[in-house]
């Protein structure tokens, strides 16, 4: 444009604030050097992946268990437990009704509450354990030991061989199995930890690989002591009541009905939908937090914060933007626009046609996309299904790109500024085609809000 143009809107950033964000991106504000791996204590694995073989290959998914090492000697002993237990269980697994539940799918992140589990130390089930001894040193490396067994047409020869390498910096912690039998031939897999990066605090971040099929990221944290499953009739007694006052909870259509109302007016102002299995992942929620003694202004808090983090998760807490910044225009075919809201948070509203292609303001990496919405109307049904992209740039702000047709990139793509993101559209609550952008930061307190902007590079 000729000229920059100026707006302000929302409650704005206090330009006092420390600028935690670009600090925490660049690792300027870490309060001191990673600590190298030490194969002792308790260590807690969360692993996402998604796998080629399933139904739904593009699908995340996750699984967690608990690692413990001893030294012992000249031996390490490395003890694998599968069955992890979080005080809270709502955000892990869905109820399906009956005592089974079903793992949640998608690239489940513990929460305040989960994290302060694993800290003081989480409980396991001895179900499904092993334990290896393994010989070496931490400077040539550690490795079980054993050879597999002759199989005959009748038997089944099978070894495990763990290994611990790389330490202390960058371990490699694998397992491989070998399966033979004289009447089917034999069989052979690998799973593989590939660290990449320590944090801080200890935690291990890198690779995960399954027998070629299964591929993801994982993370190692340090945690407290493993507590093992104690038999108390008593703490049975009261699961068991819990259980049937929760059960009571689910099945009272009143109350569910309140527990949407409450979520879906955390979300207005966000501008946000939430997805049906997610919205009955909070009530589940809501339910044991209920039967757990928490009060109803406990259990609205707390799903809050949940709601939050499920989309606003990405975002550091308490950015400085950049006010040196210049945006593009979202698209070629914009005209000047006009001040607008998206839920409680305000921005720009571009009249554009159906189907124009719109265009990242700024450089960033998509941290969010929407899409499978179709043309809404100002019928309050529509508010928060928006097809829309969320970039988040280098200073911790993310930019917000609204009321989309379709989305033409993905989750962790990086663009620049000038760079195609979709096409225009009249999805969610509105009559006409237009592009809503915004650009937002998460305050100290975990809320998003809107910033001033200035669009314009001085042509």
């Amino acid at each position: 444009m000729a000229q920059g143009l100026r707006r302000s809107f929302g409650r704005g950033a206090s330009r006092a604030r420390a600028a935690l964000a670009l600090g925490l991106l660049v690792g300027a504000a870490l309060p001191a050097a990673a600590q190298a791996f030490e194969p002792d204590g308790a260590y807690y694995v969360l692993v996402h992946y998604q796998d080629s073989t399933s139904a739904n290959p593009e699908t995340w998914r996750w699984e967690d268990r608990v690692w413990v090492f001893e030294r012992s000697g000249s031996r390490l002993v490395w003890i694998d437990y599968p069955i992890v237990l979080f005080r809270d269980e709502s955000t892990r697994f869905r109820n399906l009704g009956t005592s089974m539940a079903s793992r949640v799918t998608g690239a489940w992140e513990p929460d305040a509450a989960a994290l302060r589990d694993i800290k003081g130390g989480l409980a396991t089930n001895s179900r499904g354990s092993k334990r290896k001894r393994l010989r070496g040193s931490d400077a040539d490396g550690w490795e079980s030991r054993g050879a597999i067994r002759a199989a005959s047409a009748m038997a089944v020869g099978y070894q495990e061989i763990w290994r611990l390498e790389g330490l202390p910096d960058r371990p490699v912690f694998s397992r491989s199995d070998q399966l033979d039998s004289a009447a089917v031939g034999g069989a052979s897999g690998r799973t593989e930890y590939r660290t990449t990066g320590v944090e801080a605090d200890g935690t291990l971040v890198g690779r995960y690989e399954r027998d070629g099929t299964r591929s993801g990221r994982f993370r190692l944290m340090p945690s407290g002591p493993r507590k093992s499953l104690a038999r108390d009739p008593q703490r049975q007694q009261k699961l068991f009541a819990s259980s049937m006052l929760a059960n009571q909870l689910r099945s009272n259509r009143t109350w569910k009905t309140n527990v949407r109302t409450r979520i879906n007016r955390e979300l207005a102002p966000l501008g946000v939908h939430l997805p049906e299995d997610d919205m009955e992942a909070l009530i589940e929620q809501a339910a044991r937090l209920t039967t757990a003694g928490e009060s109803p202004a406990e259990v609205e808090r707390h799903l809050t914060a949940s709601v939050r983090d499920r989309f606003f998760g990405f975002a550091p807490h308490d950015p400085t933007h950049d006010d040196g910044v210049r945006y593009a225009l979202p698209s070629r075919a914009a005209v000047p626009p006009e001040p607008a809201k998206s839920g409680g948070l305000a921005g720009f509203d571009f009249a554009l046609a159906e189907g124009e292609t719109v265009l990242a303001a700024r450089a960033g990496e998509v941290v969010r996309v929407v899409d499978g919405f179709g043309v809404g109307n100002l019928m309050e049904e529509s508010r928060g299904r928006e097809n829309r992209v969320l970039v988040l740039h280098a200073d911790g702000t993310f930019g917000v790109y609204v009321h989309l047709q379709g989305a033409d990139v993905r989750e962790k793509d990086r663009v620049e500024s000038g760079q195609p993101l979709g096409r225009s559209g009249a999805s969610g609550y509105t009559e006409k085609p237009k592009l809503h952008f915004g650009v937002w930061r998460v305050t100290s307190e975990g809320v998003p809000e809107s910033l001033p902007i200035e669009f314009g590079a001085g042509d």
